[in-house]
């Protein structure tokens, strides 16, 4: 006997391969509705489970934990300022004096080392600024003064994108807190101005990866000291100083005289308290 024709066979082949796919794809449908079914009945297991420990937790009364956040406050009054010191200090006058004393000698550790690495006045003035805010959130107590002060120059430097590495800036306060490492043998060259700083091969190489690594963790705290503000510059008040002596047609020697004020400003508390524009302009009326 013959066969079906080949178009005859074709068509049964189509005919059982569609019915095969339709069957797979059933098949398929059938266990992706079993899977969803499965996942809705565990996400609504797991919404029980929490409704009924919130209802559990109410019927105790016990609290809902809660979850503590910064705000960026940006001034402080006289009266929160001292009161914050006094917290630092322990409560203590002599200690809050010595910390006054301390905060001091710091700023102008600060401005010396700016000076040296040639940092703009911007940068040092952000950098005693952030030294006296981070020690309004934390005691003097717990921490090494001049490991603070390289923190926060390190930071202002960031900040006021005038970068240098913490270890250049570890490097150049070498010069500072150990003279004696300065080779004073070689002539410096002009170009530097007649300062000379302390060769990386002088100091050892161990000592300077633990001071690196502290200056960084002391930035983290810094950072939290300031709620990751970026904005919590000096730049703005001695940029008003000159732009009101110029409004004001101030003549340059007093106009000299209120930028040095303005700078001066920042190793006191008045930063905490007053904004830019204030310290600009009393600034200029001292001047």
């Amino acid at each position: 006997m013959r066969g079906p024709p080949d178009d005859a066979r074709g068509e049964q082949r189509v005919h059982q391969y569609q019915h095969q796919h339709q069957h797979q794809d059933q098949g398929q449908r059938q266990a992706s509705d079993r899977l969803s079914v499965r996942e809705e009945s565990k996400q609504q297991e797991e919404v029980e489970e929490l409704l009924s420990n919130a209802r559990a937790r109410l019927s105790r009364n016990e609290p809902e934990m809660d979850v503590h956040t910064r705000a960026y406050i940006p001034f402080f009054n006289a009266r929160e300022v001292a009161a914050m010191l006094a917290e630092q200090a322990g409560g203590s006058s002599e200690a809050l004096q010595a910390q006054r004393t301390r905060t001091a000698a710091a700023c102008g550790f600060v401005a010396a080392l700016g000076a040296r690495m040639g940092f703009p006045q911007r940068t040092t003035c952000t950098a005693q600024l952030l030294f006296q805010r981070f020690h309004l959130f934390f005691p003097m107590r717990d921490f090494v003064p001049h490991e603070v002060s390289l923190a926060a120059l390190a930071l202002a430097a960031k900040v006021n994108d005038t970068y240098k590495r913490g270890r250049d800036v570890l490097l150049a306060s070498y010069a500072i807190r150990f003279p004696q490492l300065v080779n004073t043998k070689l002539e410096a060259p002009l170009a530097s101005g007649g300062i000379r700083h302390v060769a990386e091969s002088d100091v050892d190489a161990k000592a300077l990866e633990a001071e690196r690594k502290k200056l960084h963790a002391l930035e983290k705290l810094f950072l939290e000291s300031i709620c990751f503000n970026f904005h919590a510059t000096a730049s703005s008040a001695l940029t008003l100083v000159v732009k009101l002596a110029r409004l004001w047609r101030i003549d340059k020697e007093a106009s000299a005289t209120a930028w040095c004020v303005a700078s001066d400003a920042h190793r006191t508390s008045a930063v905490l308290c007053y904004p830019s524009n204030i310290i600009a302009a009393a600034s200029l009326y001292l001047a």
